[in-house]
């Protein structure tokens, strides 16, 4: 097997790794997993964005001169659309005993699949920063996958990994590598397609690019690319609601806070704390390694300063955003998932930082265990926790474990075996052995500092 071949199989694998154990413990129907389903179906049954025949499946939606539309940004609902597409091709029309499957298929094409993407781009960054390709990097790397509330919504139809994915990708070229600026701008805009307020990190990066004698002639290419999804916004809007300027957000029916700007207003201290710090949505809680990455971001040798400030800062800025949203709690979820994608980017850089200092191994370990630990016991009984519930963990999901209760929306169950708290054991089992393997993959390999290459 050539280098690159080998190189293109251990990516893959593992991201078809991190992606099936997304899947193994997902979820099913829900008002805001339907709203972006009713898109999805409305454009592959009949052709439009009027999604009136599946108005009764949920109560997040938009009724605009008395017809029903998804209010949630567009993206995430086209991409499953593709998926239930090809199924349409071959099984036929999509009818209410199909629903399950095209649950099934809008879950993997629009999270799971980008999340273990997500995380072949996070190994490849470990493994080839010049640290050497060691087997606790890829503990390190999958406990931080599994370790935080992002792999939750590995398995959820949201846009919250997909966008993720985007944003990500569109750093990588546009300020790690310093290439393709059109691509990385074209994918910067279709972040802010699949979640409205990552327009706001792309802004900075825009100026972040202005601001670098060496990006500047990149910044134009940059900004065309984004202006693709930009301007197909402004079409949407204006297709749904009449106006390029307004959202169908703002047609919500039972959700009147939207109506005005959006819900957005001046920052609030006990969002931003609720954020953070709490224990019902709170990043720390939710996702404790970053106690440690964090401050490894903003002493990481490998990244120059003003990438690590523009991570910083633009996890910063999205934090402070939320904070002036009324509905900041984002609903029943566990942990604050509007923060995904900023996370996932604060994960790509601090897990390379991370990997450069064995010294702290045993507190990231410890940390990523510890919210790997919740996390799954979260993905396991059920993570659609009620923003009422103070604390997640003694509140929620702890009853659900004790009385037996084991989330039915799994593979194995799902394929006839029957329930228990057994599978909670079995997931961890996968991971264990998944994760061992890729370590020992990595021990077999001789493709220069930290790049991993089969030798057959």
């Amino acid at each position: 097997m050539s280098a690159r071949s080998g190189l293109t199989v251990f990516y893959v694998a593992f991201a078809a790794f991190v992606a099936g154990l997304a899947m193994f413990f997902h979820q099913d129907a829900g008002v805001n997993a339907n709203s972006r389903l009713m898109l999805s179906l409305a454009l592959v049954e009949h052709h439009t964005h009027v999604a009136d025949p599946w108005a009764d499946t949920t109560v997040d939606k938009a009724v605009i001169n008395g017809h029903v539309y998804c209010d949630k940004s567009p993206l995430a609902s086209y991409v499953a659309a593709v998926a239930l597409e090809a199924w349409r091709f071959v099984h036929g029309p999509i009818g209410p005993g199909d629903m399950t499957t095209a649950y099934h298929l809008a879950i993997a094409t629009t999270s799971a699949i980008p999340f273990g993407i997500f995380g072949a781009l996070v190994l490849r960054r470990v493994l080839t920063g010049g640290a050497g390709a060691r087997g606790w990097q890829v503990w390190l790397v999958s406990l931080c996958l599994f370790g935080t509330f992002v792999s939750i919504y590995g398995g959820f139809f949201m846009a919250h990994t997909l966008a993720g994915l985007f944003l990500v990708s569109s750093y990588i070229l546009a300020a790690e590598q310093g290439r393709w600026f059109w691509f990385a701008g074209l994918l910067g805009g279709c972040a802010g397609l699949t979640e409205y307020p990552l327009i706001v990190f792309q802004a900075l990066m825009a100026l972040a690019m202005l601001l670098r004698r060496d990006r500047r002639r990149g910044l134009v290419w940059y900004l065309l690319g984004a202006a693709v999804p930009a301007f197909y916004l402004l079409y949407y809007n204006a297709l749904i609601t009449g106006s390029p300027w307004v959202f169908p957000y703002q047609y919500t029916l039972n959700f009147p806070v939207m109506h005005h700007l959006l819900g957005v207003g001046l920052p609030r201290w006990p969002a931003i704390w609720g954020l953070l710090f709490s224990l019902r949505r709170g990043l720390v809680f939710h996702a404790p390694v970053l106690l440690v990455l964090v401050p490894l971001i903003v002493r990481h040798p490998e990244a120059p300063p003003w990438r690590r400030w523009l991570v910083l800062c633009g996890a910063g800025l999205i934090v402070l955003f939320y904070g002036t949203i009324s509905y900041w709690e984002g609903g029943w979820c566990f942990g604050p998932r509007y923060l995904t994608a900023v996370v996932m980017l604060m994960l790509y850089e601090g897990c390379a930082a991370a990997a450069r200092r064995p010294g702290l191994r045993a507190a990231c370990l410890a940390l990523g265990g510890m919210g790997l630990a919740v996390t799954l016991l979260a993905a396991a009984t059920d993570p659609m926790i009620e923003f009422e519930k103070l604390n997640p963990l003694l509140d929620w999901i702890w009853p659900r474990l004790r009385d037996g209760f084991v989330n039915p929306n799994n593979i194995l169950q799902e394929m006839g075996l029957s329930p228990g708290r057994y599978l909670i054991v079995v997931w961890l089992g996968l991971w264990a052995i998944g994760t061992w393997a890729f370590a020992r993959w990595t021990g077999t390999t001789k493709a220069g500092p930290g790049s991993p290459q089969t030798t057959s």
